[in-house]
């Protein structure tokens, strides 16, 4: 897989976050206000022709937004995605689960 740069990473994270939210494509102006960075909605069309051009994303229809694409989802959660960091009681119980599927085996 690629190495995207820092830019790019913000527009696919933005996008996919966007589309597991919505259910819908989003467009350019839109990402604007979700990335929180001082790129014009004209810039972020370019990184996401780019994203597009690598697979990342595409569009369902020409005047639509962009969804992510599989590519993209997996990029997403093996780079970007961030995962919460578990309390003492959700460790406790994981480790409870494993203590008995383990008492399972034979």
């Amino acid at each position: 897989m690629e190495k995207l740069e820092k830019k790019q990473e913000k527009v696919l994270k933005a996008i996919i976050q966007n589309y597991i939210e919505t259910g819908k494509p989003i467009a350019s102006n839109k990402l604007v206000d979700c990335c929180g960075s001082k790129l014009s909605s004209a810039s972020i069309r370019v990184i996401m022709a780019g994203l597009e051009e690598l697979e990342y994303i595409w569009q369902p229809y020409t005047s639509a937004g962009r969804i992510p694409t599989d590519k993209g989802y997996r990029f997403y959660v093996d780079q970007l995605m961030e995962l919460p960091e578990l309390g003492k009681k959700d460790k406790k119980y994981l480790l409870s689960l494993k203590s008995v599927h383990s008492s399972d085996v034979k």
